[in-house]
């Protein structure tokens, strides 16, 4: 009894130890930060995404249209069999044999419609599975376009964070230094509480940038399907250096890869098309058939199969008939009507597509303009950060020294923080216009903006 008691003890301290183990490996896969660089946020956003999987269920059903619309060229063939019963014993029959009670029939159709609409109804079912395959793309480039830009938001709240983290850490040195000094009488209060109130002030602006980038990456990881206690780290910076922003001229002339522009060539394309199929549906339409539709008259049971008596409708019946539609010479009618109305919608169309046409090329323009123009203003920030900052480090050298009040030095370290600032926002804003400009045309951000060899 204690050896079993021992093997007893021995398995439940093996229990308890792997429910550990495996409760401890879960809290720190839990605990483990998700890297993420901008390609595999955007990768993750589309594949988590609801309207990118009703956009890819709607392209899979429009896809199953377009092959079974082969179908109209098939012809159509059924078969059926059936057993022919007089509950009374009959004398004469035109149906069964005297005295027979019971029988057999069987038949066989075979038709086959041909339509001058077939070809281009076909045709039609194509061209709305390239439709829904342009809706789907246009779906993901919008994702991939709302993420990239945001998770540039994210990564200039973050480097606005680290500024304002590094100039309260500075502020508290300086408040400390400066407590000393009034202590020991070689400055003033008013200087002493000015300082002391612009360490509080930084300590508040610190919250607030921490309070703002906390909720930007709520909406991140809510966008991207992450639960919301998963840490998540950020890989990525706004620096500038690293990307080369290249506009061929011939890429900025493809104005008809854009989205919206491609969506209204397949409409307009497929308004022809119904106009095609309206139009040919005013032709005959000829079809061909063939029924058989033998009879045994007989007892199944009794009767000779191979006697011809027994037997009626030997002989299949073949058809050839035309179908012509009367209305379509009446003025007025549907059909008539349905084809002005097309008319009408092809030629409003056709107007949405040179407006979209020169719209999209003025938005180009205008993000191409605000490129070479912030590239511009980037290389003027990027000096008034170089001379704010020395007319900082002077003026604090001279405020340490006596040479300068409290109120000019903030007003140098004031000056470099809004040139850092600015700095930064020009750098995020004209990655926006990059990608901005790559949705506007339909082609890969990387035919725009490319990372430096290093």
């Amino acid at each position: 009894m204690p050896y079993f008691r021992q093997h007893i003890i021995k398995f439940t301290f093996c229990i308890f130890f792997i429910i550990y183990s495996e409760v401890a490996l879960f809290a720190q896969q839990q605990e483990e930060p998700l890297v993420l660089t901008e390609e595999a946020a955007v990768l993750r956003a589309i594949d988590r995404n609801s309207n990118v999987y009703l956009a890819r269920n709607e392209k899979a059903i429009k896809s199953a249209i377009r092959y079974s619309a082969w179908s109209a060229l098939y012809p159509h063939i059924s078969a059926s069999a059936g057993i022919l019963y007089n509950p009374e014993k009959p004398k004469v029959s035109e149906m069964l044999r005297p005295g027979s009670q019971l029988g057999l029939t069987a038949s066989l159709d075979f038709n086959w419609t041909f339509s001058a609409s077939t070809i281009p109804t076909i045709l039609r079912a194509k061209l709305d599975w390239e439709e829904s395959g342009v809706s789907y793309e246009d779906t993901k480039r919008k994702i991939e376009r709302d993420i990239r830009k945001l998770f540039l938001d994210l990564l200039f709240q973050r480097e606005s964070l680290l500024l304002v983290r590094e100039q309260q850490k500075a502020a508290e040195e300086r408040y400390v230094h400066t407590k000393i000094a009034y202590r020991n009488g070689t400055i003033d209060e008013f200087t002493y509480l000015s300082v002391g109130l612009e360490a509080r002030n930084l300590q508040y602006n610190v919250k607030v940038s921490e309070e703002q980038y906390k909720q930007m990456l709520r909406t991140f990881k809510l966008l991207l399907g992450i639960e919301q206690p998963t840490p998540i780290i950020l890989k990525g910076s706004l620096n500038l250096d690293q990307y080369d922003i290249t506009l061929k001229k011939e890429l900025l002339n493809q104005v008809r890869t854009r989205p919206e522009i491609k969506k209204l060539f397949l409409s307009i394309s497929k308004l022809r098309m119904d106009r095609k199929i309206k139009a040919l549906g005013f032709l005959p339409t000829l079809s061909l058939g063939y029924r058989f539709n033998p009879q045994f008259l007989g007892d199944p049971e009794t009767a000779s199969w191979v006697d011809a008596n027994n037997w009626n409708n030997k002989k299949g019946v073949f058809t050839l008939v035309f179908n012509q539609s009367i209305d379509v010479f009446f003025p007025n009618s549907r059909n008539l009507t349905e084809l002005k109305t097309i008319n009408l919608s092809l030629a409003s169309l056709q107007d949405q597509l040179d407006q979209a046409i020169a719209a999209a090329q003025v938005a180009i323009d205008t993000l191409k303009s605000n490129i070479y123009t912030g590239t511009d203003s980037i290389r003027a920030l990027e000096y008034m950060v170089r001379i704010t900052k020395r007319k900082q480090e002077l003026a604090e050298e001279a405020f340490n020294s006596g040479g300068k009040t409290f109120d000019e030095f903030r007003k140098t370290e004031l000056e470099y923080r809004d040139a850092r600032q600015q700095l930064m926002r020009q750098k995020l804003q004209v990655l926006k216009y990059a990608i901005d400009l790559a949705y506007e045309l339909g082609v890969p951000l990387e035919s725009i903006v490319r990372l430096k060899e290093k």
